[in-house]
Formats: C-alpha cells, structure tokens, sequence
C-alpha cells in the first residue's frame, strides 16, 4: 500500500518520472526529474527523515539507458513506515 501511495504521490509532482514498470510492482519505487540535483534532493530528504538513495548508473546499466537516465531516487517503504 505505502509503495503505491509513494508513486502516486511522486508522479503527481511536476516534471516526476517514476520509472517502474511491470503489471506486478514490488516494494521499491525509483523515481526521476532531470533538474534534480542528487546531493540536494538527498540533504532535503534527510532532513525531513526520509530515508532514499541515488541508484547511480553502474546498478542498471542496460534499464537506464533505455529509460534515457543516468540515476534514480530508490524508495523502499517498509512495515514500520506509515503514510
């Protein structure tokens, strides 16, 4: 549930790519905008304890090209997460 309220609440948000893909999607949300600068989104993100990552390119390099990215922001909600 959390993972699907994350990826509608992401791609509501201009400019927001969420990049996953599949009729079964897991846990983990990535997400894109190409004027996000990495080290800021991650500072605000901590800031306000939300626990991400940056997927550099080197962890998908065949999917990342094809989505024309070289990053991504990795969500992974969990059980002790709520909304």
């Amino acid at each position: 549930m959390l993972a699907g309220l994350t990826r509608t609440l992401l791609a509501e948000l201009p400019g927001v790519r969420v990049l996953d893909q599949g009729a079964d999607l897991c846990g983990i949300i990535t997400a894109h905008h190409p004027s996000w600068d990495q080290q800021n989104l991650m500072e605000f993100l901590r800031a306000r304890n939300i626990n991400a990552r940056i997927t550099p390119l080197y962890v998908a390099r065949i999917d990342f090209p094809r989505k024309g990215i070289d990053w991504a922001l990795r969500i992974s909600p969990h059980y002790y997460n709520t909304e």
